[in-house]
């Protein structure tokens, strides 16, 4: 990254960056925190309309706690959409990773 770009991005976060940290102040209440993460993989081995395929599936359910109440977040995906997921999570991790990253992460 050039000198004039990596300005212009430092210029851009300083602008930003007490609106965001009075945000983050503010929103200092209480935490979500994990509670639970369940899971299931269900396979269909046939139906009428697919004969002798298969179709597996895997169920998520996630449960969180916001101070005093709590919720639960469901999930139902495909294998082949689950690895889609992991693929672009581990681009994103090696992204993190790269030079550029880690020059950027030095000058903030």
């Amino acid at each position: 990254i050039s000198h004039e770009k990596m300005e212009r991005i430092k210029s851009c976060y300083n602008q930003v960056h007490p609106e965001m940290e009075k945000y983050i102040k503010d929103d200092a209440g209480p935490r979500t925190k994990y509670e639970d993460l369940d899971w299931r993989l269900e396979v269909v081995t046939g139906t009428r309309c697919l004969i002798k395929q298969t179709s597996p599936e895997l169920k998520l359910s996630l449960r969180l706690i916001h101070g005093r109440s709590s919720s639960v977040h469901n999930m139902r995906t495909s294998l082949t959409h689950l690895n889609k997921i992991v693929r672009k999570l581990e681009l994103a991790v090696q992204e993190s990773e790269s030079a550029a990253a880690k020059r950027l992460s030095k000058i903030f």
